[in-house]
Formats: structure tokens, sequence, C-alpha cells
């Protein structure tokens, strides 16, 4: 059975394992192929980190639950967390939700 890509539905939940996965992913000793790199001689860098440090991190769900958004700050581009944070999490899992995860 071919199972079909699929959009994900960011909860609580899904989100929170997702963070905790790309942390993990930071962290990850440099040998190890899930560890989270980028070419620093590239020119997007430096828009992603500008990005990734001004994520607003807050616990919701009585605290159980870390969300990580974007500030909502008008003509900025926001989706970099999501998709570098998913992205992880295809490559640690090799699905997502039950559905493989492929490029478009």
């Amino acid at each position: 059975m071919t199972k079909r890509a699929s959009r994900v539905k960011y909860t609580l939940p899904s989100k929170y394992k997702m963070y905790l996965n790309f942390q993990a992913a930071l962290y990850r000793e440099p040998d190890d192929p899930l560890r989270f790199s980028y070419p620093a001689d590239h020119p997007l860098p430096t828009e992603f980190e500008e990005q990734m440090t001004a994520l607003v991190r807050e616990y919701k769900g009585n605290g159980k639950f870390l969300s990580v958004h974007h500030p909502d700050t008008p003509g900025r581009l926001q989706g970099a967390h999501d998709a570098t944070a998913l992205c992880l999490m295809g490559a640690a899992k090799g699905a997502i939700r039950g559905h493989f995860i492929r490029g478009g």
C-alpha cells in the first residue's frame, strides 16, 4: 500500500514534539547524520538565524507544552522555523503521522 503525502496538522502536542526533536538535532554529535547544520558561507543563514532567534517561546496547556511561534512582525518572512522543524522530524522518523514525507 502506498501512503500519500499529506499536510501536517499542527497541534500543541505535535509542535511540542517537533521542537523537542529540533533541539535534539542542534545538539547531536558532529558526525551524527541527524545533526542540524548548514553552510555558514551561504547568503541565507543570516536571514535564517534572524528568524530563529526572534521566535517567541511560551508554555501553553497549563504549562505542559512549549509553544514556539514567530512574532507578529509585518513584512517578515515567517515560515523557516516550522519548515525546518518539520523537515528534521521527517528525517528522524521517516514519516509524519503515517504519511511519508516527499518533496513538492
